[in-house]
């Protein structure tokens, strides 16, 4: 069954006009419920530049009568086109329609209307055409109507549940928005988001004359109910080339309003788009409040922690110590893209939701924003057990969600007790995330501050100065030999010194031959570095630890 055909007529209804009372149908029965959006009259032997997709064409045969390969290939290059049926007149240029037509015809099953020799072109038409007419009144009349009414329900001061239920009445359907993520947002018979899901979101489709009620596969479960693709309409909720988030019809039952049903959902959209700008605009202005009340907390402008937990409740937030910071890195070749992604991961409430099913905790004790070109998130984690796998198992779900933007790196801070400690645990998670951006490349990582090693250790010393000397006094020369000749010294003494100096494996991962490194080795003795000096060594690798630390810090 189809939606939205109201500007149109059926073959079958055409039949049943005045002037078709004489009209026989000799072929293509089962094209019967095709529908006409125009009438053509024939008049030329090629006729497919005049005839649009839909039309019903009047014919008496005579351009094409004495030409047997057109005549052969008129009903399929008809049906090729797209026309919805054609009326031939017989009596004057053949006496009959050829069987040859008429087999094609029904093969095809497009429609062949018969017509007596007496019949009037003109009266035929104008039937048609008169009908036609009438619908599109009609449909007029019903959208100026149903437009008075909903514009009148939203100057009332109606929201997004009261135009719903109003739709829901007149369509006898149920009615259910969601985001453009395909999260719950209204419904029309529900006040909870619980009972809703997507079960298949290829359906999502944007044009609601294109649907048909045919398919027999799951498309979304609502209040503990499954319903299938046939049962359901969805149109996207679009402000020009922006999807805002779906409108979902669901059939209760055979009383469903279908007639001017895409008039309904058009005018019901051009509402729901400016009801959901305005609670977009809303949301923006309190991501806003939150993403400044975080930096107010990361720059310590609280100092009682009664005050921050008070503060936090405005915003559904159930603060409270211990916490953990985690923070979320999205690498891609698009860093216009960069801030879109980040408020569609953070939108999409695929953070909190994963955070909380892992650790077992409710959505308030997690809140998410954008700091500082991350994604950060303060988790309220007192009395979880066995911490570090439930927060590596969420982070590696967030990893799998938001793989599409790109490579996903997130560092994860240790606990917090006080709210003195909240800025050194962001520090720290931004330390590690500096740190493995350098090891990973453009891979995606899950990193936590408490496996970083010796890296914690330098980070206790303020003192940069005196550890960029401690890098100078043992890797000076090497530094300034790499300036000055390129020959990536530096980088081949951590692969030496991660390889436990295995000259082979470690000539196979920086991609050289092994005499080459060979040559690098003889070259780092003579900058002094003595490789074969096992305490020595161990300061220079220490050494090199601390330049990269100070690389990413600095």
């Amino acid at each position: 069954m189809k939606v939205g055909a109201q500007l149109k007529v059926t073959m079958q209804e055409i039949l049943k006009l005045d002037n078709f009372q004489n009209v026989d149908v000799v072929a293509g029965h089962d094209g019967l419920n095709n529908d006409i959006e125009n009438v053509y009259v024939m008049e030329v032997p090629d006729i497919s530049a005049y005839v649009n997709e839909g039309g019903l064409l009047f014919t008496t045969l005579y351009p094409i009568v004495d030409n047997k390969t057109a005549m052969k290939n008129f009903i399929p290059e008809l049906k090729k086109l797209g026309l919805a049926g054609v009326a031939i007149k017989v009596g004057r240029y053949v006496e009959e329609i050829p069987a040859y037509m008429l087999e094609q015809a029904d093969d095809l099953s497009l429609p062949v209307l018969q017509l007596p020799s007496t019949s009037n072109f003109s009266f035929l038409l104008n039937d048609i055409l008169t009908e036609l007419l009438g619908k599109k009144t009609k449909e007029l009349e019903f959208r100026e109507s149903i437009s008075s009414k909903l514009h009148t329900l939203l100057l009332s001061g109606a929201d997004i549940k009261d135009l719903l239920s109003y739709v829901s009445v007149v369509t006898s359907m149920d009615i259910i928005i969601i985001s453009e993520q395909l999260k719950f947002v209204e419904a029309s018979s529900s006040d909870s988001s619980v009972n809703f899901k997507v079960m298949d979101d290829k359906f999502y489709v944007k044009s609601i004359n294109k649907i048909e009620f045919l398919e027999d596969e799951p498309c979304i479960q609502f209040e503990g109910k499954v319903y299938l693709r046939k049962n359901v309409i969805i149109q996207p909720i679009d402000a020009g080339e922006k999807i805002l988030g779906y409108i979902i019809l669901i059939k209760k039952n055979d009383k469903s309003r279908l007639e001017y049903l895409d008039i309904i959902v058009e005018q019901s959209i051009i509402l729901l788009a400016f009801l959901l700008q305005n609670r977009q605009t809303l949301l923006q202005k309190e991501r806003n409040y939150l993403d400044n009340f975080i930096r107010d907390i990361i720059n310590e402008n609280y100092q009682f922690q009664s005050e921050l937990i008070e503060k936090a409740k405005v915003f559904k937030w159930n603060f409270h110590f211990p916490n953990i910071i985690l923070l979320i890195d999205i690498t891609n070749n698009h860093e216009d893209n960069k801030v879109a992604s980040y408020y569609k991961s953070i939108d999409s409430g695929i953070i909190t939701e994963e955070i909380a099913r892992s650790c077992e905790i409710p959505l308030e004790n997690c809140k998410v924003a954008l700091h500082n070109d991350h994604i950060i998130c303060f988790i309220s984690v007192a009395l979880i057990t066995d911490l570090s796998t439930k927060l590596k198992r969420a982070s590696e779900q967030i990893a799998k969600h938001f793989k599409k933007y790109g490579s996903i790196k997130i560092s994860i801070s240790d606990k917090i007790y006080s709210i003195d400690e909240i800025q050194s645990s962001y520090n720290d998670a931004v330390l590690v995330q500096n740190i493995y951006k350098e090891v990973y490349k453009d891979e995606s990582f899950i990193e936590f501050y408490n496996d970083i090693g010796i890296y914690k250790i330098f980070h206790l010393i303020k003192d940069k100065d005196y550890l960029s000397k401690y890098v100078e006094e043992k890797l000076g020369t090497v530094i300034a030999s790499d300036e000055k000749n390129d020959m990536e010294l530096i980088k081949t003494l951590k692969v030496l010194i991660k390889n436990n100096m295995n000259v082979k494996k470690s000539a196979d991962e920086l991609f050289i031959h092994y005499n080459s490194l060979r040559y690098r080795v003889n070259k780092l003795n003579e900058l002094g570095i003595e490789i074969k000096d096992g305490n020595e060594m161990t300061e220079i690798a220490v050494a090199c630890q601390l330049l990269s630390y100070l690389n990413n810090t600095t």
